[in-house]
């Protein structure tokens, strides 16, 4: 006669991760900003002209809690391509890149240039006080911004809940 078979010892449940959010909202409070500007032509040989022009502002992230009170700086590039008259023509897959670094978070993100003297203004005045950018979630320290917007005010229900 054959032994019993032995009984087939069941195999542990294997937990399924959790799926990350869509987007990440990450909210920074405004505490000072500076333009800067130069424009240089004719000292290049194929006769193009030099223009920079840099938006930065200075914040304190206010969301998402683990990155609570952390500085930030956000570079703010204004480009021609992403005018109202332009923008159609392009295939733009986002927005900018937001950088974890171990003391600073950093932005990079390009805007319409034609969007450049509505902001200015708004600025100087002290009306914004608050950036948002909507991102994907953070991978290896780095999030792609699909969306961003300068704000005079954020309220906790415009936003989804955080994860």
């Amino acid at each position: 006669m054959a032994p019993a078979p032995k009984p087939k010892k069941a195999r542990p449940k294997v937990r399924k991760r959790a799926e990350p959010p869509d987007h990440e909202h990450y909210v920074f409070r405004i505490t000072d900003w500076e333009w800067s500007f130069s424009f240089g032509a004719g000292f290049e040989k194929d006769g193009k002209h030099a223009d920079y022009r840099h938006l930065e502002v200075f914040a304190e992230i206010a969301r998402p809690k683990r990155y609570a009170g952390r500085k930030a700086s956000l570079t703010f590039l204004p480009e021609i391509m992403f005018n109202v008259s332009r923008f159609a023509q392009q295939e733009v897959k986002h927005a900018g890149f937001l950088t974890v670094k171990p003391k600073l978070m950093e932005g990079l993100i390009s805007m319409p240039a034609d969007a450049l003297p509505l902001i200015l203004p708004m600025l100087i005045a002290g009306r914004f006080k608050f950036a948002v950018a909507s991102c994907d979630p953070m991978r290896h320290r780095r999030a792609r911004i699909v969306r961003f917007s300068l704000e005079q005010d954020v309220m906790d229900d415009h936003l989804p809940p955080e994860v």
